[in-house]
């Protein structure tokens, strides 16, 4: 979750000057190099390229308003999280009442 807020704070400073696609394009292609230079070793680490990358790549395919993109991806972010979180509760919650048993 850290490492995708932080991505789309990135991505907004990209973003919200309304760059040229030329400078779009440099920063896909750095995102990728990032991305696949640290996704092996610290994969929260990597989201601060993969997030730009993704976004970047959304908003040349299919421009929205960058505001909109921005929030709704934090947004999922945050309900991913909750969701991800409420489960290995669950789970571990579950598993100790087995223990007890």
């Amino acid at each position: 979750m850290i490492g995708t807020t932080l991505g789309v704070g990135l991505t907004a400073l990209v973003l919200l000057p309304g760059p040229p696609v030329a400078v779009l394009i440099l920063v896909i292609a750095l995102g990728q190099f990032g991305a696949e230079i640290l996704i092996g070793r610290h994969y929260g680490a990597a989201l601060l390229f993969v997030t730009p990358l993704a976004l970047t790549v959304v908003h040349l395919t299919s421009p929205v308003p960058v505001p909109a993109l921005l929030v709704d991806r934090v947004l999922e972010t945050v309900l991913g999280s909750v969701i991800a979180l409420a489960i290995v509760l669950l789970v571990r919650a579950r598993g100790q009442l087995k223990k007890r048993h």
